[in-house]
């Protein structure tokens, strides 16, 4: 999803030569001074998105886009609602709710291990969010939001649902690694694999909740 964002992104242009301009001078200023800024805070904004679909939030490149954003343009809408899906340290601390540990073949051609995780982060007992991460490199792979209380139930199933299929998937791609000659599946065939199934049980249980 990181990269589907930066491809659309990396277009963005500012939007000033498609509005009607104001008849007087200071006007015209005024809306310049405006969009302007605007365009400044969308491209560091946009910058902080694909670094937390990434997983990439904890990083000293994340850290110095979130100050300058803070700092110049905390009242950008998007950049205030980025802040909102990215963990804190006042929301609780991470929980271990399940892992499961993959061996791959890496870039390199070097065995590497995936500890695929599945960790929660209450924000209140009414409030909670479910990320599914790499813990040795904490790339996130999808998060789920959780809402009411006393969904652990829920949360446990939607868990065992998401391992379950990443398992399927690991299996799937270990036959083909077996055919070539490899003890392990390849990192860059399964990983994209993962993410996506990941997203597609989220984005489903998000369509459920809209209904």
């Amino acid at each position: 999803m990181g990269t589907n964002v930066y491809d659309l992104v990396k277009y963005r242009e500012s939007i000033l030569p498609y509005l009607n301009a104001p008849a007087d001078a200071v006007g015209r200023a005024k809306q310049k001074n405006k969009w302007e800024k605007n365009l400044k805070a969308a491209l560091l904004d946009d910058q902080a998105h694909v670094l937390n679909l990434a997983g990439r939030y904890d990083t000293p490149e994340y850290n110095k886009l979130s100050s300058e954003l803070d700092a110049r343009y905390a009242a950008y809408a998007p950049w205030r609602f980025l802040k909102n899906e990215t963990p804190v340290e006042n929301e609780g601390r991470p929980s271990l709710l399940k892992q499961i540990v993959l061996g791959l073949i890496g870039e390199k051609g070097d065995v590497v291990s995936v500890q695929f995780a599945a960790v929660i982060i209450r924000g209140s007992d009414e409030k909670a969010r479910v990320f599914f991460v790499d813990n040795s490199s904490r790339v996130v792979f999808g998060k789920l939001r959780v809402r009411g209380a006393n969904r652990d139930a829920y949360i446990k199933a939607f868990v065992d649902d998401v391992m379950k299929g990443v398992k399927a998937l690991y299996n799937e791609e270990q036959k083909i690694g077996t055919a070539s000659g490899n003890a392990y599946p390849s990192a860059t065939s399964l990983l994209p694999k993962i993410k996506h199934l990941v997203e597609v049980k989220v984005d489903r249980e998000e369509d459920v909740k809209s209904q």
